[in-house]
Formats: structure tokens, sequence, C-alpha cells
């Protein structure tokens, strides 16, 4: 299993406009075919921290969908509308994979 997770910093006053248009985008996802994101916020920490993760079977399915989701119009507009809350030079991203068995 592989698992993305991006984390950017919302600029104050405007998690919920932030929130709205991401979940705006997961109902967009679905209806695309595409996997839908879960949200989180960090108890302590960085202030107005917003992680999206979502968990893909492989490697190889986390590059399909991401080619995807960059390839539509209809996206990326939505996407384009909750980056403008996003503190710009805040976001970073991971992409972990399910630890292996050693011989």
């Amino acid at each position: 299993m592989v698992r993305f997770r991006g984390v950017q910093t919302i600029k104050y006053g405007y998690f919920r406009e932030a929130l709205e248009a991401l979940t705006e985008l997961n109902r967009l996802c679905v209806e695309k075919g595409l996997r839908p994101m879960t949200f989180w916020a960090p108890v302590a920490g960085v202030a107005n921290e917003l992680i999206m993760e979502a968990d893909y079977a492989s490697l190889a399915d986390f590059e399909r969908e991401t080619a995807a989701f960059y390839a539509d119009p209809g996206v990326m507009k939505v996407w384009r509308s909750a980056a403008q809350h996003i503190i710009e030079g805040s976001g970073r991203s991971e992409l972990i994979e399910t630890a292996p068995s050693l011989a």
C-alpha cells in the first residue's frame, strides 16, 4: 500500500473555505473515479495546518490517478480555488509505503 500525504498551512480566517473547496474537490474526484482524500488537522503543532491523505493499492495506482487528476480541467479548477487559501510555500508532500518484510 502507498499513502500520499499533503500538508499545508491555511491562511488565518480561511480554514472553513479551504475545507469546503477540498470537500467539493473530493465530490468531483469520486464522480470521476478518482480516490477521495481524508482531511486532518493536528491537535498540537503548527496552527492552521491542514493535512490531506489518500491510500492507494500500489505506486502505479498513485501515478495513474495523479496523472488523471492533473489532466482534468474541472478537477484543476476546483483545486486552484482551494489553493488560494494556502500560504504560498507552506505546502509539502510525502509518499510512504507499507514497511517491507526483510529477510
